[in-house]
């Protein structure tokens, strides 16, 4: 569902195993709250019951499934995709 007075998203969000959902920066205050499964993210690992709260212009490195996983998220929709610099 979408804020568009707001530009802000949420959505329940599920990934299988393996997937990748790119690196991004923050336009705005992004939080995520795990349903089931785990993912790592920027070092971390989440799961179930695990909440990640990101800043304003912070940067996620990518969020990498390490098993199908479910997560409602609230986010920006001008965050931005950010390769990684080589």
């Amino acid at each position: 569902m979408s804020d568009k007075v707001r530009n802000y998203a949420s959505g329940l969000v599920s990934m299988t195993a393996g997937s990748i959902y790119p690196r991004h920066s923050h336009a705005d205050l992004e939080e995520m709250f795990m349903l089931s499964g785990e993912f790592r993210l920027s070092g971390h690992r989440l799961k179930f019951g695990d909440y990640c709260r990101a800043e304003p212009d912070s940067i996620h490195e990518d969020v990498v499934a390490t098993s199908d996983c479910m997560f409602i998220a609230l986010a920006s929709l001008h965050n931005e995709f950010r390769p990684a610099a080589h």
